[in-house]
């Protein structure tokens, strides 16, 4: 976690902290920018690994958008 939060500057905040389910939520400028889960635990079963999610303010703009950058 120090790593993140010295490299990113990301404010962490533990979420869950039990043997099974340990998260942390990252945040920049006061928005949430990534979750972090222990992939030690039972529910990491593809090792550790990165997904990636967007947010976009309206589906259909952003649908359109990509249609034409093909």
């Amino acid at each position: 976690m120090d790593f993140y939060r010295d490299v990113f500057a990301w404010d962490l905040e533990v979420v869950g902290a039990s043997s099974d389910f340990r998260y942390t939520m990252a945040s920049a400028n006061g928005e949430n920018c990534a979750g972090i889960l222990d992939a030690t635990t039972d529910l990491a079963t593809s090792g550790p690994h990165w997904v990636v999610y967007f947010q976009v303010g309206s589906v259909d703009e952003a649908l359109e958008r990509v249609a034409t950058l093909r």
